[in-house]
């Protein structure tokens, strides 16, 4: 009866050890594996963060060119709407560039944290 327990005893150890180096090995295998499961919106947030700010030069050079464009060739009532507007059309375009730069500063802070 001892000599049945002493090698039970002994195959249930090589067994437990053999099953606990196995899960081991699966875990260390299946963690070197892992990717990082924030990449793909990081990557989706730069990318938008890009968007966002070529879109708002794009439209800032627009305006810009379109009001100089109407200041240059307009008659008289063009010409005194864009300087009553000035004011107006300044702001518009420091809101919308300083908009996307203030995303974009924001993205990064966020990325730094």
């Amino acid at each position: 009866m001892t000599l049945l327990k002493r090698k039970t005893f002994t195959l249930w150890t090589a067994l437990s050890t053999l099953v606990t180096g196995f899960i081991l090995k699966a875990n260390v295998a299946l963690a070197a594996s892992a990717v990082d499961p924030f990449a793909k919106t990081q990557t989706d947030a730069a990318k938008l963060t890009t968007k966002i700010q070529t879109w708002s030069v794009i439209i800032i050079v627009l305006v810009v060119v379109a009001t100089a464009v109407a200041y240059a060739l307009g008659g008289k009532q063009v010409k005194k709407w864009v300087r009553s507007y000035w004011w107006g059309i300044l702001i518009a375009i420091v809101i919308i560039f300083g908009a996307s730069q203030f995303i974009a500063w924001y993205m990064n802070y966020l990325n730094l944290k």
